[in-house]
Protein backbone atom coordinates (compact mmCIF):
# COMPACT_ATOMS: atom_id res chain seq x y z
CA UNK A 1 0.00 0.00 0.00
CA UNK A 2 1.61 3.27 -1.44
CA UNK A 3 0.94 6.50 1.60
CA UNK A 4 -1.02 8.16 -0.74
CA UNK A 5 -3.75 5.00 -0.57
CA UNK A 6 -3.30 5.28 3.12
CA UNK A 7 -3.73 8.77 3.01
CA UNK A 8 -7.01 8.66 0.88
CA UNK A 9 -8.17 5.06 3.49
CA UNK A 10 -7.61 7.65 7.01
CA UNK A 11 -9.33 10.54 4.99
CA UNK A 12 -12.48 8.44 3.99
CA UNK A 13 -12.95 7.00 7.62
CA UNK A 14 -12.67 10.47 8.97
CA UNK A 15 -15.31 11.56 7.01
CA UNK A 16 -17.59 9.02 7.78
CA UNK A 17 -16.68 9.26 11.39
CA UNK A 18 -17.83 13.01 11.14
CA UNK A 19 -21.08 12.22 8.95
CA UNK A 20 -22.21 9.72 11.95
CA UNK A 21 -21.67 12.22 14.50
CA UNK A 22 -23.63 14.16 12.60
CA UNK A 23 -26.09 12.17 12.02
CA UNK A 24 -26.40 10.90 16.12
CA UNK A 25 -26.57 14.57 17.13
CA UNK A 26 -29.67 15.15 14.82
CA UNK A 27 -31.16 12.27 15.57
CA UNK A 28 -31.75 13.32 19.32
CA UNK A 29 -35.13 14.31 20.23
CA UNK A 30 -35.77 18.40 21.43
CA UNK A 31 -35.06 17.40 24.63
CA UNK A 32 -31.88 15.00 24.39
CA UNK A 33 -30.83 18.13 22.18
CA UNK A 34 -31.35 20.60 24.74
CA UNK A 35 -30.08 18.12 27.32
CA UNK A 36 -26.65 18.33 25.36
CA UNK A 37 -26.76 21.58 25.20
CA UNK A 38 -27.62 22.86 28.47
CA UNK A 39 -23.81 21.43 28.97
CA UNK A 40 -22.14 24.11 27.27
CA UNK A 41 -24.91 27.01 28.10
CA UNK A 42 -23.90 27.63 32.11
CA UNK A 43 -20.54 27.94 31.34
CA UNK A 44 -20.87 30.18 28.36
CA UNK A 45 -23.54 31.92 29.76
CA UNK A 46 -22.18 33.73 32.55
CA UNK A 47 -19.16 34.70 30.65
CA UNK A 48 -21.75 36.51 28.54
CA UNK A 49 -24.00 37.59 31.19
CA UNK A 50 -21.94 37.53 34.60
CA UNK A 51 -25.06 39.31 36.80
CA UNK A 52 -27.67 36.33 35.20
CA UNK A 53 -28.61 35.20 38.21
CA UNK A 54 -30.05 38.98 39.49
CA UNK A 55 -31.68 39.25 35.92
CA UNK A 56 -35.32 39.20 35.75
CA UNK A 57 -37.14 36.55 33.81
CA UNK A 58 -37.83 37.91 30.73
CA UNK A 59 -33.84 39.29 30.67
CA UNK A 60 -33.10 35.88 31.89
CA UNK A 61 -35.16 34.12 28.64
CA UNK A 62 -33.54 36.61 26.20
CA UNK A 63 -30.34 35.67 26.94
CA UNK A 64 -30.79 32.16 27.29
CA UNK A 65 -32.49 31.95 23.66
CA UNK A 66 -29.16 34.29 22.48
CA UNK A 67 -26.90 31.58 24.05
CA UNK A 68 -28.57 28.84 22.81
CA UNK A 69 -28.73 30.32 18.94
CA UNK A 70 -24.88 30.89 19.59
CA UNK A 71 -24.59 27.16 20.64
CA UNK A 72 -25.99 25.85 17.91
CA UNK A 73 -25.02 27.98 15.26
CA UNK A 74 -21.29 27.72 16.17
CA UNK A 75 -21.86 23.31 16.78
CA UNK A 76 -23.63 23.63 13.14
CA UNK A 77 -20.41 25.90 11.74
CA UNK A 78 -17.82 23.43 13.33
CA UNK A 79 -18.92 20.36 12.37
CA UNK A 80 -18.91 20.96 8.96
CA UNK A 81 -15.81 22.99 8.94
CA UNK A 82 -14.29 19.60 9.77
CA UNK A 83 -16.27 18.09 6.85
CA UNK A 84 -15.13 20.52 4.41
CA UNK A 85 -11.53 20.41 5.16
CA UNK A 86 -11.86 16.39 5.00
CA UNK A 87 -13.69 16.62 1.88
CA UNK A 88 -11.25 18.52 0.34
CA UNK A 89 -8.27 16.37 1.45
CA UNK A 90 -9.11 13.71 0.11
CA UNK A 91 -10.08 15.71 -3.24
CA UNK A 92 -6.46 16.87 -3.38
CA UNK A 93 -5.25 13.62 -3.50
CA UNK A 94 -6.46 13.06 -7.08
CA UNK A 95 -4.94 14.51 -9.88
CA UNK A 96 -6.61 17.20 -11.96
CA UNK A 97 -6.15 20.01 -14.31
CA UNK A 98 -9.88 21.72 -13.04
CA UNK A 99 -8.79 23.48 -9.92
CA UNK A 100 -12.13 23.85 -9.16
CA UNK A 101 -13.40 20.73 -8.84
CA UNK A 102 -10.97 20.75 -5.53
CA UNK A 103 -13.58 23.40 -4.28
CA UNK A 104 -16.94 22.55 -5.86
CA UNK A 105 -17.06 18.40 -5.28
CA UNK A 106 -16.46 19.07 -1.46
CA UNK A 107 -18.48 21.81 -1.31
CA UNK A 108 -21.14 19.94 -3.27
CA UNK A 109 -20.59 17.28 -0.92
CA UNK A 110 -21.78 19.01 1.94
CA UNK A 111 -24.50 20.93 0.61
CA UNK A 112 -26.34 17.56 -0.09
CA UNK A 113 -25.25 15.94 2.87
CA UNK A 114 -26.24 19.61 4.96
CA UNK A 115 -29.94 18.80 2.91
CA UNK A 116 -30.19 15.46 4.00
CA UNK A 117 -29.54 15.83 7.43
CA UNK A 118 -32.48 18.59 7.69
CA UNK A 119 -34.72 15.80 6.05
CA UNK A 120 -33.46 13.55 9.13
CA UNK A 121 -34.63 15.91 11.48
CA UNK A 122 -38.54 15.80 9.85
CA UNK A 123 -38.34 12.70 11.24
CA UNK A 124 -37.35 13.30 14.89
CA UNK A 125 -39.43 13.92 17.27
CA UNK A 126 -39.54 17.81 18.45
CA UNK A 127 -37.16 18.54 15.11
CA UNK A 128 -37.52 20.58 12.26
CA UNK A 129 -35.71 21.44 8.81
CA UNK A 130 -34.49 24.89 8.43
CA UNK A 131 -33.10 26.65 5.47
CA UNK A 132 -30.91 28.75 7.86
CA UNK A 133 -29.15 25.51 9.15
CA UNK A 134 -28.23 24.39 5.65
CA UNK A 135 -26.87 27.64 5.33
CA UNK A 136 -24.72 27.58 8.29
CA UNK A 137 -23.42 24.23 7.29
CA UNK A 138 -22.66 25.58 3.84
CA UNK A 139 -20.72 28.56 5.26
CA UNK A 140 -18.93 26.39 7.42
CA UNK A 141 -17.85 24.20 4.48
CA UNK A 142 -17.03 26.46 2.65
CA UNK A 143 -14.62 27.97 5.70
CA UNK A 144 -12.93 24.11 5.72
CA UNK A 145 -12.59 23.98 1.97
CA UNK A 146 -10.78 27.65 1.88
CA UNK A 147 -9.04 26.92 5.17
CA UNK A 148 -6.83 23.47 3.70
CA UNK A 149 -6.88 24.54 0.29
CA UNK A 150 -4.96 27.97 0.98
CA UNK A 151 -2.50 26.07 3.19
CA UNK A 152 -1.70 23.55 0.44
CA UNK A 153 -1.24 26.19 -2.18
CA UNK A 154 1.24 28.29 0.21
CA UNK A 155 3.38 24.83 1.09
CA UNK A 156 3.07 24.36 -2.74
CA UNK A 157 4.52 27.57 -3.53
CA UNK A 158 7.03 27.54 -0.91
CA UNK A 159 8.45 23.79 -2.01
CA UNK A 160 8.67 25.36 -5.61
CA UNK A 161 10.54 28.39 -4.72
CA UNK A 162 12.52 26.47 -2.84
CA UNK A 163 13.17 23.50 -5.67
CA UNK A 164 13.92 26.69 -8.32
CA UNK A 165 16.39 27.99 -6.06
CA UNK A 166 18.33 24.74 -5.21
CA UNK A 167 18.29 23.75 -9.04
CA UNK A 168 19.57 27.15 -9.85
CA UNK A 169 22.38 26.60 -7.24
CA UNK A 170 22.88 23.09 -8.85
CA UNK A 171 23.02 24.83 -12.83
CA UNK A 172 25.66 27.14 -11.58
CA UNK A 173 27.84 24.69 -9.74
CA UNK A 174 27.69 22.64 -13.23
CA UNK A 175 28.80 25.37 -15.04
CA UNK A 176 31.88 26.22 -12.95
CA UNK A 177 32.98 22.47 -13.38
CA UNK A 178 32.71 22.53 -16.62
CA UNK A 179 34.16 25.96 -17.39
CA UNK A 180 37.48 24.77 -15.05
CA UNK A 181 37.60 21.25 -16.35
CA UNK A 182 36.92 21.39 -19.97
CA UNK A 183 37.37 24.20 -22.90
CA UNK A 184 34.07 24.95 -23.73
CA UNK A 185 32.91 28.47 -25.57
CA UNK A 186 29.00 29.37 -24.32
CA UNK A 187 26.91 32.69 -24.03
CA UNK A 188 25.48 33.92 -21.14
CA UNK A 189 21.69 35.05 -21.10
CA UNK A 190 22.97 38.25 -20.96
CA UNK A 191 24.51 38.10 -24.05
CA UNK A 192 28.02 38.50 -22.83
CA UNK A 193 30.65 35.58 -23.86
CA UNK A 194 32.27 33.78 -21.58
CA UNK A 195 35.72 31.67 -21.99
CA UNK A 196 37.96 29.55 -20.33
CA UNK A 197 41.06 30.60 -18.83
CA UNK A 198 42.83 28.46 -21.55
CA UNK A 199 40.51 29.76 -24.71
CA UNK A 200 42.16 33.40 -23.67
CA UNK A 201 45.78 32.01 -23.43
CA UNK A 202 45.30 30.39 -26.91
CA UNK A 203 44.65 33.59 -28.82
Amino acid sequence: MTVKSFIRILLVISILAVMIGIFLLSDETQVESEESSDAFVNPIIKLFYPDYDEMDASKQYTALLSINVLIRTGAHYSEYLVLGALCVGLALTFKSKRVSLYILIPLGAGVIYAILDEIHQLFVPGRCCQISDVIIDTCGTLTGILIIFTIVCIIKTRNEKQKDIVDNQNYSQSLDRDVRGHDILFFRTDGYRVETNEQRGSR
